[in-house]
């Protein structure tokens, strides 16, 4: 066989172990996810006493590598893959078939690495550059007398021709921590609060830092915490949503040869989302309607889930990316607020409510408009066919309720006619404009409306003013000539 990039597949080795004592009932099935934490276990913890990085699980090893444990077989499969078998005349544990697989250890001989059929086993177990293991076991074969056949898979495959010093290490003086044990949150729980505290015990080894993993899978293909920088044996963490999720949580610990195992994993339920209170639904102000008053009172139903308080938010963003008024201690369905401007401006609002499994859902969103638009203003001067002397009039008029700005318009005509406008402009939010008039003796009309975040309201009634006339008339009378 070439040296180069051949490799042995699979330890050439089977371990028998064969008891008078036991029947085995027939069972073949897939490894359950606690079966799979013992496999990842067992062979991470002596991985780690080498220095090689933990291994994964691969459904797609698994499958193959349970296919094969179907056939009770007595020889190693053709599948690609590296391999392991051991028989017992009793059902094999995970932990307990590594165990006999690197119980091969004393015999390697690291100042002289390569295969033998003695250690392949040990060696395909903490090969460095294998990243996935699948494994599978068969009890109630019968042949010759009862026994399980368990097979486990590895790839990339271990026991390489040229590769066992780079990736058979010799064991470190110091093992790494063994798998803490979890204490809380207790498996199955369901825990109602945004606010976790998981705990756990200090295992064998010394440890100086742990790492703690949240998942919403029990396989941690993804994770919605994980942390390896924690040096104690409790860690908090805030901002669950309290709605019935499911959680997955497992802890590993440190010391300086490596990260040990992980525990095992625990499961606990965070709050439910039946017991959290329904939406209420809002009855007044309506959504859409004008209120025109500064003190406008708020009401709702009372929703399903037998709430103890409410939240009310007010804003004039839709989005409520800001609020005017914020409250989550109001424990009845009314509210009444105080001092809205009444100025034609759009508010909206919702509701949520809260009982001892937390906060439900919000309300739907509902508008109003504060406040119309405002009556005409009266005005105050020049007086009504005045007639002026200086060309620069001060024009006045009451200040109207609600008005947040004025309009004044001038004109020769009473029609306003775009073409007859002098002035037709909004002034602000004041209650008297200045113009310079031209000095044309003309007859000028002048009226205002108020408006505000509603629209204008209805002009004023007009009035007339005569501009003054810089030439004068002079009459000169002829002298009378006597006869």
């Amino acid at each position: 066989m070439e040296k180069h990039q051949k490799y042995i597949l699979m330890a050439m080795v089977m371990l028998v172990f064969m008891s008078v004592f036991g029947i085995l009932g027939e069972k073949a099935s897939c490894a359950t996810q606690a079966e799979i934490e013992q496999w990842l276990q067992a062979h991470n913890y002596y991985r780690a006493l080498h220095g090689s990085p933990a291994v994964t699980w691969s459904d797609t090893v698994a499958a193959s590598a349970q296919a094969w444990a179907d056939t009770c077989p007595s020889v190693h499969s053709s599948s690609g893959y590296g391999e392991n078998l051991a028989w017992a005349s009793y059902a094999l544990t995970p932990q307990g078939a590594v165990d006999l697989w690197y119980a091969e250890e004393p015999l390697y001989d690291y100042n002289n690495p390569g295969f033998s059929m003695a250690t392949g086993h040990f060696t395909q177990v903490v090969w460095k550059s294998t990243t996935q293991i699948g494994c599978g076991c068969k009890t109630g074969c019968t042949s010759p007398s009862p026994y399980c056949a368990c097979v486990c898979q590895y790839n990339p495959p271990g026991n390489v021709f040229g590769q066992f010093a780079e990736n058979v290490l010799p064991p470190s003086t110091t093992p790494v921590p063994g798998a803490p044990s979890l204490s809380s949150p207790a498996n199955g729980a369901t825990v109602s609060t945004t606010s976790i505290t998981f705990s756990w015990t200090t295992p064998t080894g010394s440890p100086t830092q742990y790492q703690l993993q949240v998942s919403t899978s029990s396989s941690f293909s993804s994770t919605v915490y994980d942390s390896s920088a924690i040096t104690d044996t409790s860690w908090t963490l805030s901002g669950f949503p309290n709605t019935g999720t499911t959680y997955y949580w497992r802890v590993r610990a440190y010391n300086s040869s490596g990260w040990g195992p992980w525990s095992g994993t625990r499961s606990f339920i965070n709050g439910s989302s039946t017991s959290v209170p329904g939406a209420p639904s809002l009855s007044s102000p309506a959504n859409g309607a004008t209120v025109s008053t500064t003190s406008i009172t708020f009401s709702w139903t009372t929703p399903t889930g037998s709430p103890t308080q409410y939240q009310l938010q007010v804003s004039t963003s839709s989005s409520f990316s800001s609020t005017l008024y914020d409250s989550s201690t109001i424990t009845v369905t009314s509210w009444t607020l105080s001092g809205f401007p009444n100025t034609g401006t759009t508010y909206y609002w919702r509701v949520r409510a809260y009982n001892s499994s937390g906060w439900g859902p919000w309300s739907g969103t509902s508008s109003f408009v504060n406040g119309t638009v405002p009556a005409a203003p009266t005005l105050v001067s020049p007086a009504n066919h005045a007639v002026l002397s200086d060309p620069s009039v001060t024009f006045t008029w009451n200040a109207c309720a609600y008005a947040t700005k004025y309009w004044l318009a001038v004109s020769t005509s009473s029609t306003f006619a775009e073409d007859t406008r002098l002035y037709y402009g909004n002034v602000g939010n004041v209650t008297a404009y200045t113009l310079k008039l031209p000095e044309d003796g003309k007859t000028y009309y002048w009226m205002v409306t108020a408006g505000n975040n509603a629209g204008w309201g209805p002009w004023s009634y007009y009035r007339t003013l005569t501009a003054p006339d810089d030439f004068p008339w002079i009459l000169f009378y002829p002298a009378m000539i006597g006869h």
